[in-house]
């Protein structure tokens, strides 16, 4: 902590984390200040009172301090943060777009959140009232991602709804402690020098001794960006990705439910499967396919490090990626592979805390990877509780705007529909690689591997991909070319 003096009032101050120094040297690497941006709408189907919902909103960041923290820069041009030491007070202006198409107002409301936002020293929780078709109105935030993750946003979200139903209703409103944003910040700053930080880069280290991985796409269109290097380089290939492909984004939603998704939670249920270890075995099956049945699948995974109970209420951004690498043969049983999704996943959490852009330049430097080397080229996360609600109010409905850029091929949250079974796959993808067909035709794979394997419990994961291969004449057994 250091106390400096700004706009004549001194503040105390503190470093940028590791997750928000490796988030701004990010958005810095590809030049777009709006890949910070956070978009999120949330709406109900009702009467908007506008001046409840601003009383709302005010209370809730003051509620959640992290929404409230500004950025500086000191003289050797390195980051700092504070807590703006006047209440969060900003206007809330309200855009009526209920004239508009429910695509008119997302493309609106997408191009909002692709303006930049400048950084030092000023407000980084920008925030609409919003009216839209069809009788939904509600708020609009642009939220900081140096600042607010998906489970904090969440966890805002349900403050904010609470307290606005609260005044609505005329009830006394109970909520949790107020959240600590300076403890975590202070407990995350800690971490660096510490013996749990040198265990957890012996540990990197130790993954990095098992072999290179290999890289695999998410697209089977001729000419990927992957085929298309491999043919380039000809008998000099390589197993990593050179990601050059341009950085323009959309964020989209798929919905699988009624019957079919009503069937698979609940045999889900019944044959006490963990749907995350099944989302996984998914995931890592999809990708196979996709790429000849490669048995070695490498990715990305989220991982919300959210163990305490300040940690829970903290707000602010705990994500981290991990680099999660499975080789599974056709002859395991499924069962044996459910099992190994858990097993593998809980290994590299325990490390969690270890910085990932540091992580990723030391495995660069490691295998002599030149810059924008990757081997991932799917970031995956299944939330299994989003925002909770009292059932009793308003249909709700939640919505994500792109910032038009991403630093991921493929960014695809799973999760599920407040209060109902169906599932909601969530894609943040560079266009230029992934479009719409493409897109389906992964959620279509996503879901039928998930069903199969349901249906294969007491088989082999061999099974489960010639079922689902046998629907699908487009994917290959065999690759056009070898590494």
């Amino acid at each position: 902590m250091k106390e400096r003096e700004i706009n004549g009032v001194k503040v105390k101050t503190w470093p940028l984390t590791d997750v928000q120094g490796g988030l701004y040297k990010v958005f810095a690497h590809y030049a777009s200040i709006q890949e910070m941006n956070l978009g999120v709408g949330f709406y109900f189907k009702m009467d908007m009172n506008e001046e409840l919902m601003r009383q709302s909103m005010r209370e809730a960041i003051e509620y959640m301090e992290a929404l409230n923290v500004r950025f500086g820069q000191d003289e050797n041009g390195e980051m700092y943060q504070y807590i703006n030491p006047e209440p969060w007070n900003e206007e809330m202006p309200l855009l009526d777009l209920s004239d508009m198409s429910e695509e008119s107002a997302k493309k609106y409301l997408t191009d909002i959140t692709s303006e930049p936002i400048e950084y030092l020293h000023k407000n980084m929780t920008i925030v609409r009232l919003v009216r839209l078709c069809d009788g939904f109105s509600g708020v609009y935030i642009n939220f900081n991602h140096m600042l607010a993750d998906g489970y904090s946003i969440n966890m805002f979200m349900t403050y904010l709804a609470a307290i606005y139903f609260s005044y609505v209703s005329g009830k006394t409103l109970l909520l949790p402690k107020k959240s600590d944003y300076i403890k975590m910040i202070e407990k995350e700053l800690l971490y660096n020098g510490s013996d749990r930080e040198k265990a957890d880069q012996e540990f990197w280290n130790s993954t990095l001794r098992e072999g290179e991985p290999l890289y695999t796409h998410p697209t089977v269109r001729p000419g990927n960006a992957w085929e298309k290097q491999q043919k380039e380089q000809g008998e000099n290939k390589t197993r990593y990705l050179i990601n050059n492909i341009s950085p323009k984004a959309s964020i989209d939603s798929e919905v699988i439910g009624g019957e079919r998704a009503e069937k698979l939670v609940d045999r889900i249920a019944e044959n006490k499967v963990s749907e995350n270890a099944l989302a996984t075995l998914a995931l890592r099956s999809t990708l196979s396919l996709l790429n000849h049945r490669q048995t070695d699948i490498a990715a990305r995974v989220i991982v919300n490090r959210r163990g305490t109970i300040n940690e829970r209420y903290s707000g602010g951004n705990r994500m981290t990626f991990l680099t999660w690498r499975s080789d599974i043969q056709d002859n395991m049983p499924v069962r044996e592979a459910l099992q190994e999704m858990l097993d593998s996943q809980k290994k590299i959490f325990r490390h969690a805390d270890y910085n990932s852009m540091k992580r990723l330049a030391e495995r660069g430097q490691f295998f002599g990877n030149p810059p924008k080397a990757t081997y991932e080229s799917v970031t995956f996360t299944y939330q299994p509780n989003t925002v909770q609600l009292d059932p009793r109010l308003p249909e709700m409905k939640a919505v994500w705007y792109s910032n038009s850029s991403t630093s991921n091929i493929c960014y695809l949250t799973l999760e599920h529909l407040l209060g109902k079974k169906d599932y909601v796959f969530i894609y943040e993808r560079r266009v230029e690689e992934m479009n719409e067909e493409e897109m389906h035709f992964f959620t279509e794979l996503m879901m039928e591997c998930m069903e199969s394997a349901m249906a294969h419990l007491d088989g082999t994961v061999g099974e489960v991909l010639d079922e689902v291969q046998a629907r699908h004449p487009e994917l290959s057994p065999e690759p056009a070319f070898s590494v």
